[in-house]
């Protein structure tokens, strides 16, 4: 009983810090962003049209008004519509919710794992290479930017060695490959 009562307590604290992360994201938007109306319409459009397309997103209103709905509309689960694809935001996200689950199950799999079996051959060996190669690559691991280790580890695996296939993107269920070699010329 002591377990779930923990876990309700957490599970409690958790909506002070959802409160905060919404309201800290609403403030960068309005404080770091240039004016939306700029990125929708051109700048030499009349100021007339600039007007008008700011009253439909609502930026006409006091900030403390566009906090409030920009509130209500999260509770509702209305995220708004992307500039980009033109579809709901829930639609986009819901659409890539499958690939992004199957790469995060994927990493965490590869990470206990591998993560499991050095930890214990270095636990073994310690202060072995082994060990010291496992650090140093773990501290490496750690300092460097992910997006700059993931492009640079694509350029080894696909693109110099040919070891793993490039990043062709997912095909939707019932969509087969195209045929043919996706390797790149070295």
């Amino acid at each position: 009983m002591k377990f779930w009562r923990k876990l309700a307590i957490r599970a409690l604290w958790t909506l002070p810090v959802i409160w905060g992360v919404v309201t800290l994201t609403f403030i960068a938007v309005h404080v770091l962003s240039p004016n939306p109306v700029n990125l929708l319409i051109p700048l030499t459009a009349p100021q007339s049209e600039r007007i008008k397309e700011a009253a439909a997103l609502g930026l006409n209103q006091p900030v403390i008004e566009q906090y409030f709905r920009f509130l209500g509309n999260l509770v509702h689960g209305n995220l708004g519509f992307s500039y980009v694809t033109g579809n709901p935001v829930a639609t986009d996200l819901s659409s890539r919710l499958p690939a992004t689950l199957e790469l995060a199950i994927y990493a965490v799999v590869t990470g206990v794992v591998g993560g499991v079996i050095t930890g214990v051959l270095s636990a073994v060996k310690r202060d072995g290479w082994l060990d010291l190669t496992v650090r140093g690559v773990t501290l490496g691991g750690l300092a460097l930017p992910q997006f700059w280790v993931g492009l640079v580890l694509l350029w080894l695996l696909f693109v110099k060695f040919h070891i793993l296939p490039g990043p062709i993107g997912r095909l939707p269920v019932g969509v087969t490959p195209p045929s043919g070699s996706f390797r790149a010329s070295s």
